[in-house]
């Protein structure tokens, strides 16, 4: 009985052993190149896991159908490549997302953006929504009253800590009118920012005002 004790004990334990160091690497997979990237550089923000970290109020969700559905990859890869608010600054309170293109003094290569776009792209789950085309033909000092329903989140001048900033240079240069109509009416489900029933003139008042609310920096 004494001989055959260890042989049973080592018997028993080597399947253990192998289970648990398969159990291990399958729940720690390595991650993909595309992953590791944004891990580095946005998750820090936006979290690990495309919803955003608690306390970061104007930082948008990435992992939202209502966003990914909406912006294409140009889109996303300007907002990467050249920050928030926008290379004009401004000094103003407002979403602080640095430049990470290189083309615009950032860390990124073209590449690295493209892959991090991709990994952010495989949070969509439902396809995509083709808007259609639309051009705001309105009356931007009707716009500024109707605004009001806005300036709880998105501030007086489109400046907010609390939401994204409406009067950054690089979402006034990638959002379409269009784009915004859209936001205005849907809303951004997952987050505070809920749809606005309003009349197709109103709409169009409202995205004339917020065009006015982005001032280009004057540069010596």
């Amino acid at each position: 009985m004494r001989c055959r004790l260890p042989s049973l004990t080592v018997s028993l334990a080597l399947p253990l052993l192998f289970l648990t160091a398969g159990c291990t690497d399958a729940a720690t997979p390595e991650p993909t190149p595309e992953e590791a990237l944004y891990l580095r550089f946005c998750a820090v923000c936006h979290g690990a896991d495309g919803r955003t970290v608690p306390g970061m109020a104007s930082t948008p969700h990435l992992n939202s159908q209502g966003l990914l559905t909406v912006v294409d990859d140009a889109f996303l890869t300007a907002s990467i490549a050249r920050g928030r608010p926008g290379e004009n600054g401004r000094d103003k309170p407002g979403t602080k997302m640095s430049v990470y293109g290189e083309e615009h003094g950032g860390p990124l290569s073209s590449e690295e953006i493209a892959q991090i776009v991709r990994h952010v792209r495989t949070w969509q789950t439902a396809p995509s929504v083709e808007l259609p085309p639309y051009r705001a033909r309105g009356d931007p000092d009707n716009g500024r009253t109707v605004y009001t329903l806005c300036v709880p989140c998105h501030g007086q001048d489109g400046w907010s800590t609390t939401a994204p900033s409406l009067a950054g240079r690089t979402l006034q240069e990638t959002a379409s009118d269009a784009f915004l109509r859209h936001a205005v009416l849907h809303g951004r489900p997952g987050t505070a920012m809920p749809g606005f029933r309003l009349s197709e003139q109103d709409l169009a008042d409202l995205i004339a005002f917020v065009r006015t609310l982005y001032q280009p920096a004057v540069r010596p």
